[in-house]
């Protein structure tokens, strides 16, 4: 049961002849985030090892193309994949939602890593609501005569009509 012009594409999956790829790396810093909130992942090292456990580490080793990890400056996709993980700890970390000792090599949730987190675990499993990291960070750095200028343009929020 489906809309008819989705009724090739399911068709497709039933039959095998279409691949999936996973869409984990458009939001993995909110997916880490979590991570480090929960206490999964504690380090760098223990973010490669949760990444490893992903179907998009999968797909990554069968199409790196596909997430342009491809290594055409000749570094390996394993490379580029350690690359994706500090990325995205080092876009955590400036944004305030962690804290990355790099002395010890230690990742934190701070109180907005953590809010982030459970607000989105809430909603998410919900089917309700998606509170993405852009929507957080706005309300991070916000000042409170803007506060309603914020909210209006959060990514949350886009498909809402306003008045």
């Amino acid at each position: 049961m489906c809309e008819s012009e989705l009724e090739g594409k399911y068709r497709d999956l039933i039959s095998g002849s279409t691949t999936l790829e996973s869409s984990l790396n458009l939001s993995l810093s909110e997916h880490l985030n979590s991570e480090i909130g929960l206490g999964t992942i504690m380090d760098v090292r223990s973010a490669k090892e949760w990444l490893a456990t992903t179907f998009l580490f999968q797909r990554m080793q069968r199409n790196p193309r596909h997430y342009s990890i491809d290594g055409e400056d000749g570094r390996s996709w394993q490379d580029r994949v350690e690359d994706m993980i500090l990325h995205n700890v080092s876009i955590l970390e400036e944004t305030e939602l962690i804290t990355h000792d790099e002395a010890k090599g230690k990742l934190s949730s701070t109180e907005y890593g953590d809010i982030m987190s459970k607000v989105r675990t809430q909603y998410q499993y919900l089917s309700c609501l998606v509170f993405r990291y852009s929507c957080l960070v706005s309300f991070i750095f916000v000042k409170q005569r803007y506060v309603l200028d914020s909210i209006s343009a959060a990514h949350l929020l886009s498909d809402i009509l306003r008045r």
